[in-house]
């Protein structure tokens, strides 16, 4: 239930919140979508959650990955805090066995930080070794690139639109992807 201004103030009655409670705060603002709220907290305890041994940053990122976030629900302000505060995080190195790191991308994709996702992507999908990592990163690169080249055509800008939609094709052919079966929604 939406309870929002319980929740609240039973928070502001703590002192010192544990990371887990600060996630089950954030956790709450994503469920019910009050994304301004969501950001403040991450903005004040961001920072807390990462010192958490990394299990309450992993589990944030999971959830936000998940959650109904998209670019056009947030205003420009917070889509630009929002990549303000994840470029001041930690972004971990990925491992195979890490799952939340593919999230990562998913997340800054959900904010509407294409030119971050595209950098986050290209580091994994240029790595030399076939792996799930890889072919992950190469599918949401194209599906990012191809979003970059959408919004453009829209705004008029026809030849910048034209040249991303070249080089999308490009590295679709070169990492053998079908650009039909590149899904543009990110997963959840």
């Amino acid at each position: 239930l939406n309870y929002k201004e319980k929740v609240e103030n039973s928070f502001q009655q703590v002192t010192n919140p544990d990371p887990k409670l600060i996630l089950f705060l954030i956790t709450y603002y994503l469920y019910f979508q009050h994304w301004e709220e969501m950001i403040v907290m991450m903005e004040t305890y961001l920072s807390e959650i990462i010192k958490d041994s990394n299990k309450s940053y992993f589990s944030l990122i999971t959830r936000l990955a998940d959650s109904k976030l998209t670019p056009e629900i947030l205003s420009f302000q917070q889509r630009q805090r929002l990549e303000s505060l994840f470029k001041q995080s930690v972004i971990p190195n990925p491992s195979e066995t890490d799952f939340p790191y593919y999230h990562w991308g998913v997340v800054l994709e959900k904010i509407g930080s294409f030119g971050e996702s595209l950098k986050y992507y290209q580091r994994y999908a240029l790595i030399q070794n076939q792996s799930k990592l890889q072919n992950f990163a190469r599918q949401r690169w194209l599906a990012v690139k191809k979003k970059q080249a959408l919004y453009l055509q829209k705004q008029g800008e026809k030849d910048q639109a034209k040249n991303l939609e070249k080089e999308f094709n490009r590295r679709a052919k070169s990492w053998q992807i079908d650009p039909r079966k590149v899904n543009l929604t990110p997963p959840q």
